[in-house]
């Protein structure tokens, strides 16, 4: 059912997200007086139901015109929850200049709880679609671990998540600082117990993703992780790439990829 939802096309899924929004604004709405007053059972007079009603169409054309609607949430910035915030801050201004302006009764405290709630509840929707969105494609993607935590490794486990052949499932950082620490969502462990994290994980590839500036002996770390008999290949950071490509020299612009589907070369 999931898949078919993901399927659908780009307009239908933007309707459904209208409709969930519609749902989740209303709901907040009520739920914002029914705390303030006390109430679980608090109904809106006419005027209250108007100035709701009001309140969340207006919202919705703010989502819109902010353009909320196209971003896909499998890609999601940071930009879209500024627009989040940007919509909920106007409705709840709104909010206020209706129950002023209408002489609606509307507790001062109202608009505040509603804002807290309408964006928990829209940016909440968005991002547990997106965790699901990521589980459902990381299943069919062969598992990997990613050796480096540094920038390199950070920046190939953004591109792999929204790739479609590796699923990063976790870090072997060579800061034994870092062990146990979450890396953009991902568990990081030293290098001393990563055979319990590989074996833990079912990983099935190691990705070296080391920074260029980090001082560390390659050709050791190399027969170290040879030890847990697993494919081994190195990444290029960004930066070699991208210097690559000023060059003209290393890389065939036909068989270079940098969507993220990402490369990956054998080490060396």
């Amino acid at each position: 059912m999931f898949k078919a939802f993901l399927q659908l096309s780009r307009l239908k899924k933007r309707f459904i997200s209208l409709a969930v929004d519609f749902i989740a604004l209303s709901f907040a709405l009520w739920a914002s007086f029914a705390l303030r007053l006390d109430d679980g059972l608090w109904e809106p007079d006419r005027s209250q139901l108007v100035i709701s009603l009001l309140t969340v169409v207006f919202t919705l054309a703010v989502f819109i015109r902010l353009g909320l609607y196209r971003a896909v949430i499998r890609y999601m910035s940071d930009r879209a929850f500024f627009t989040m915030i940007t919509g909920v801050a106007a409705s709840a201004l709104l909010l206020v200049l209706l129950s002023y302006s209408l002489n609606v009764f509307v507790p001062r405290s109202v608009p505040l709880i509603y804002a807290a709630l309408a964006l928990i509840f829209v940016g909440g929707s968005r991002m547990t679609m997106r965790m699901l969105v990521q589980y459902s494609s990381g299943r069919d993607k062969e598992r990997v671990a990613i050796v480096g935590a540094g920038k390199t490794g950070v920046q190939l486990a953004k591109a792999l998540q929204q790739g479609d052949e590796y699923h990063p499932v976790l870090f072997i950082s060579l800061l034994p600082a870092n062990h146990k620490a979450l890396i953009v969502g991902l568990p990081a462990f030293a290098l001393d117990h990563v055979k319990e994290a590989v074996r833990g994980h079912g990983v099935k590839r190691l990705l070296l993703a080391v920074d260029a500036d980090m001082e560390i002996n390659r050709r050791e770390l190399l027969t170290e992780l040879e030890n847990l008999k697993l494919p081994v290949q190195t990444v290029p950071s960004f930066s070699e790439v991208i210097g690559h490509l000023g060059s003209g020299l290393a890389f065939d612009h036909q068989r270079l990829d940098l969507t993220p589907h990402f490369q990956v070369y054998p080490f060396s």
